[in-house]
């Protein structure tokens, strides 16, 4: 991959808020017996007093950067950041507060269709927020704080920063450039180069599971570790993938989010 070339410190996706005591609390937590906690998926653990702790070795601190980057910038609700650091084995530590309500994907189809178009509205405007975001370099295409991108569905470990989207385009074609045989390809690559793209903060795995409902309201967005500055087509394209488990509702993508 051709790679931006990470600024250090800030590429390295330095701690927050990594004191003796927020260490042991992680540590304490983690010992939880299992009655008092629930675990919906590998890493994550459902801790009592609201609070959510996700660690793995594999994972990255950006999602913690990029909680508290778009806390700042919009009004879109998002877990707030207890604590974040790296261990000495090398397990990374995310510990944040939990989002009151249920996963939108459980009960959207229970809902009258009036609440339904309601919930669209209210995913439009924190769209429409958090793609308004400019970034100081334009053609930039990475995480918030100039580091690499994570995302398994396109890359098994860390990719990227990149200087601009061709360049990150060519990494996606594993470096293949113009003139490579294969005509479909070919074609392709010439109608990417025909286009101008403008690179837009992007969530990454836009799904109802991972959008919180309460009270017929959102009351949060989620599991943004796949989020950063991408091609304004990728939060769409992206979408459409992350609704596998609910085929049957991508035509309504449509209604808060522009192709």
């Amino acid at each position: 991959m051709h790679a931006k070339t990470q600024q250090s410190g800030l590429a390295k996706f330095e701690p927050i808020n990594n004191t003796t005591p927020q260490r042991a609390r992680v540590y304490l937590l983690r010992k939880i017996p299992r009655v008092w906690r629930y675990s919906p998926a590998p890493g994550v653990l459902l801790l009592p007093f609201n609070i959510v702790l996700k660690f793995s070795r594999h994972a990255s601190l950006s999602e913690a950067h990029t909680l508290e980057f778009v806390s700042k910038n919009t009004s879109i609700p998002v877990p707030r950041v207890i604590t974040a650091f790296e261990s000495k084995d090398g397990l990374r530590y995310i510990l944040m507060t939990r989002i009151p309500g249920v996963p939108l994907s459980r009960v959207f189809g229970l809902l009258s269709e009036e609440k339904q178009r309601n919930i669209m509205h209210q995913l439009r405007g924190y769209i429409d927020e958090l793609r308004a975001i400019r970034n100081a370099e334009p053609g930039y295409v990475g995480a918030v704080n100039q580091g690499p991108l994570h995302d398994e569905r396109v890359y098994s470990g860390p990719f990227g920063p990149f200087n601009s989207v061709p360049e990150f385009h060519k990494a996606l074609r594993l470096g293949i450039d113009g003139n490579s045989g294969h005509a479909i390809l070919d074609n392709m690559i010439e109608r990417e180069n025909m286009r101008e793209y403008s690179c837009r903060m992007t969530h990454g795995d836009f799904a109802f599971r991972n959008i919180i409902y309460q009270g017929e309201k959102v009351t949060g967005i989620v599991d943004w570790e796949t989020a950063g500055w991408y091609p304004d087509y990728w939060e769409y394209a992206s979408a459409f993938y992350s609704f596998f488990d609910c085929t049957d509702l991508r035509f309504r993508i449509d209604e808060f989010l522009e192709a």
